[in-house]
């Protein structure tokens, strides 16, 4: 395990609090038997190679190490190894934030391909790393799409986020995507891979969800993503109902932006613009029926605040 950790140059390479030298340390600490140090560890993995969302020198040369112990099933964890090592692909990525991330030619930022500026050697310094990690990452697609079918269902989950992270692969995922999703006992789960169904642009599988999962959380997040990428009037009911029902447990889903009622009143706003007009009421009538049925005063209040940013949105 980890063999070849030494070639790296570590202490070459910059992450965000300087050199690099101490990655090959905390990585062994991933096998560490004790479950604080691991969840520790990750939280500083978190903090220099991927610091709010950014990705340096250093942080490609993590992902082989990271698909190594993804594929081991003796390793411990490999489902937040997953959520991170997707994490690193695209940095802060959900129904409510757009990827920035490196195809190997290009660099997206919220769907957008970004001109390079003439001359700016950071920026040139910076698409190279998100480059470097998105071929890094490449070299796993065959180990992520086998974890689909893993006993665990956290790295079930985790799998189809590092998926949903790498869409110039979407030909190949989405048919296995969709074979785990006729199969798939956890309704989490199946939520996970409506995500990424969604990111990678299958429709069709997600309006199946839509109508037949017995589970709210996938049933929402389905709604969330068809009205990214197929938006029709007919969503404006089921995101409705998500907005003012709370589903407990839908921010653990990879890929959701937070509480469910903040997901789905966001996504009203990629609806046809006359559908948004039509739901301004709805929303709000829904909104303070919510409110008034949350016993916890702190929980109406988070309430509001995920979802008056999409309400602003629709009336402007």
């Amino acid at each position: 395990m980890l063999q070849g950790l030494d070639a790296v140059p570590w202490a070459d390479l910059g992450h965000a609090y300087g050199s690099a030298a101490d990655v090959p340390g905390l990585l062994w600490k991933l096998l560490d038997p004790d479950p604080k140090v691991r969840s520790e560890t990750l939280w500083t993995l978190y903090g220099n190679v991927f610091h709010q969302g950014t990705r340096y020198p250093a942080t490609a040369h993590v992902i082989p190490f990271m698909i190594e112990m993804c594929a081991s099933p003796q390793v411990p964890d490999r489902g937040d190894l997953l959520r991170y090592w997707g994490s690193l692909i695209t940095g802060y990525f959900s129904v409510l934030e757009r990827p920035c991330w490196g195809d190997g030619e290009r660099v997206y930022d919220y769907g957008q391909v970004l001109a390079p500026d003439p001359g700016d050697s950071s920026w040139d310094d910076y698409s190279a790393a998100l480059h470097h990690v998105y071929r890094e990452s490449i070299k796993g697609h065959g180990v992520v799409c086998n974890l689909l079918a893993d006993d665990d269902h956290s790295v079930r989950a985790g799998a189809a986020w590092v998926l949903a992270c790498l869409p110039t692969m979407a030909s190949a995922s989405v048919p296995r995507l969709q074979a785990r999703l006729g199969v798939e006992p956890s309704g989490w789960v199946r939520a996970a891979v409506g995500f990424a169904l969604g990111e990678l642009g299958a429709s069709a599988p997600l309006h199946s969800i839509l109508a037949d999962d017995p589970l709210p959380a996938a049933r929402c997040m389905a709604a969330c993503e068809l009205a990214r990428i197929a938006p029709t009037e007919a969503l404006i009911e089921p995101l409705l109902q998500f907005v003012s029902e709370p589903i407990e447990g839908y921010d653990n889903i990879p890929g959701a932006g937070g509480k469910s009622t903040g997901d789905a009143a966001f996504s009203i706003s990629n609806l046809p613009p006359e559908t948004q007009r039509k739901a301004i009421p709805a929303i709000c009538d829904r909104l303070e029926q919510a409110v008034r049925s949350t016993p916890c005063h702190s929980s109406a209040h988070s309430l509001l605040l995920h979802s008056r940013s999409a309400v602003v949105r629709l009336a402007s």
